[in-house]
């Protein structure tokens, strides 16, 4: 009985964290938590959620954008990243996000490109990697 007591509460749990009957809101709110935790993989699934009900959620596609880059999926960030500059909603770091993505996909040169009018110390980390590549 107590196995299935467990089995109960787990299924509950993934329920629950599946979003079924959660806001969008809700949903965000769960993403930003997994993705402070390192939890990459199920932050991304639950943005997809978010996005599926508001795509043109700027924050979600932001923190998107940055859950695919933890993931090495570069492609997936720089398309999210050509859809935020679609809305209009680009955002500040957003050269030193392309950048992280080029180096992903060995695009040394490029990476370069992206980062070099910025300043910030991110900035400077893509620029060094590059250079080391």
């Amino acid at each position: 009985m107590r196995k299935f007591n467990r089995l109960g509460l787990a299924v509950g749990l993934a329920f629950a964290l599946a979003g079924c009957g959660a806001s969008p809101e809700q949903l965000f709110d769960a993403a930003r938590a997994d993705f402070a935790k390192h939890e990459f993989t199920r932050a991304r699934v639950t943005l997809g959620q978010v996005l599926q009900d508001q795509p043109a959620n700027a924050p979600a596609l932001d923190l998107l954008v940055r859950t695919h880059l933890e993931l090495a999926d570069a492609d997936s960030a720089l398309a999210g990243l050509d859809r935020l500059a679609a809305l209009g909603k680009s955002p500040s770091d957003g050269a030193v996000l392309r950048g992280e993505a080029e180096l992903l996909r060995g695009n040394f040169d490029t990476a370069l490109a992206m980062v070099a009018r910025e300043s910030s110390a991110a900035a400077l980390r893509v620029r060094a990697l590059a250079r080391v590549a």
